[in-house]
């Protein structure tokens, strides 16, 4: 049995106007044969369906219909091959699509920093799944300045860009929204409340916090305490919490330690046996659990609205802490294992990351109106607007478990 072995350098090399976004090199991976002797074109677009991609590459041999997935692997991948072993393989028809789907990516790479790197991950995952020619390319407007965000606007329609991925704030609204009559605009961090104008080409995927907040807010006692960041989202989030219930008390707590241990030891009474909505980040409400148990503080429970649908809260907190917790979150299980496969090789996180979520429900939208496919994603678009499946979860073993409505 012959061994095969490929060297993999899974750094991904996003250019836009020549831009370099990541330096980051991962290990070198070693790919051993899986016995696979023949494999002709049906064998190896096989193994492209099972999402068994280093076996493709290492059996690939150059024919015209498959070559569209090599290219976009070892592109996107960085995958040099250094060595490779293959029998003669038998001529074979399959049908590909030659027309190229153009999607632009418009980003304040200043404001989103790392995210303009993570969307472009996720999109070229999304992509590479599809029996498409594509091309990305990134715009930068390195701030939310209308002025640049007009300039790189009118680089795209020159350009013959048909599909816009445009991670902005709230306050790029208007601007992109009057700019969506000669492409499709999606916004994948920003949504609007109410009503609101919009062009039949413009879509909002921010996550809705109303939709959260009222899940939350059903399940309050009396004795319910809120717990806020002082941050602008912290602040937008407390505003929002208040309309909607009349909390016992709204603390807010600052980024010392000492503020927190300071807030706790002062509220023990009112603290006990309360419910708690922590309107803070990951490692802020990890904290504030944390301190909740050193004092011997019984909640009743503790509620978060999609912060703490993390991984990384098993590393910060022990199990025991995690069995009051609920989490409302609107990121949805993916069918494809193909797409997560493939995101995976691009050390790309599309399950816990919302923005990357959102930004791939703005492709698959793109896509199916590119290519008449149905959508893989179940997310609907009502006027103009993302409705996400959001539900409550608990914690459990290190696994989010879905609550029955």
């Amino acid at each position: 049995m012959k061994k095969l072995f490929c060297l993999l350098f899974l750094s991904v090399i996003c250019l836009a106007e020549q831009r370099k976004l990541s330096n980051i090199l991962s290990p070198d991976i070693n790919i051993v044969s899986l016995g696979i002797d023949d494999c002709d074109k049906s064998c190896l677009l096989d193994l492209l369906k099972k999402g068994k991609y280093f076996t493709f590459l290492e059996k690939y041999s150059y024919y015209e219909e498959l070559d569209v997935y090599y290219k976009k692997l070892t592109t996107h991948l960085k995958i040099k091959k250094l060595e490779f072993m293959v029998d003669s393989l038998i001529e074979d028809n399959i049908e590909v699509n030659k027309d190229v789907f153009k999607l632009a990516i418009l980003a304040p790479t200043k404001l989103i920093k790392h995210y303009t790197n993570s969307i472009y991950n996720s999109i070229s995952a999304y992509l590479i799944t599809k029996n498409i020619d594509y091309e990305i390319k990134i715009f930068d407007t390195f701030d939310a300045n209308f002025q640049n965000i007009q300039r790189e606007i009118n680089k795209i329609e020159e350009e013959g860009f048909s599909y816009i991925i445009a991670p902005f704030r709230g306050n790029v609204i208007p601007i992109l929204n009057q700019n969506s009559n000669k492409a499709f605009v999606y916004m994948p961090t920003a949504s609007i409340d109410g009503n609101m104008s919009l062009s039949p080409n413009f879509t909002l995927g921010g996550i809705s916090y109303d939709e959260h907040i009222d899940m939350v807010v059903k399940n309050l006692n009396s004795r319910s305490i809120l717990l806020n960041d002082p941050s602008s989202k912290g602040s937008y989030i407390e505003g929002k919490l208040k309309e909607k219930f009349d909390f016992k008390k709204s603390i807010t707590i600052n980024k010392t330690a000492s503020n927190l241990d300071y807030v706790t030891r002062r509220n023990i009474r009112s603290f006990e046996r309360a419910s708690f909505v922590l309107n803070t980040p990951l490692v802020k409400s990890s904290s504030i659990i944390s301190k909740l148990k050193f004092y011997d503080i019984n909640s009743t429970r503790i509620y978060s609205i999609q912060t703490l649908y993390n991984p990384n809260i098993f590393e910060l907190l022990q199990a025991k802490d995690l069995y009051n917790i609920r989490i409302t979150n609107s990121i949805q299980e993916f069918k494809s294992k193909n797409l997560m496969g493939i995101s995976k090789l691009l050390n790309n996180d599309i399950k816990f990351n919302w923005v990357n979520y959102s930004s791939l429900i703005g492709v698959d939208y793109f896509y199916s109106k590119f290519s008449g496919e149905e959508r893989d994603f179940d997310e609907e678009i009502v006027d103009n607007k993302v409705k996400y499946n959001t539900g409550m979860y608990r914690i459990r073993k290190k696994d989010f478990l879905k609550l029955a409505p």
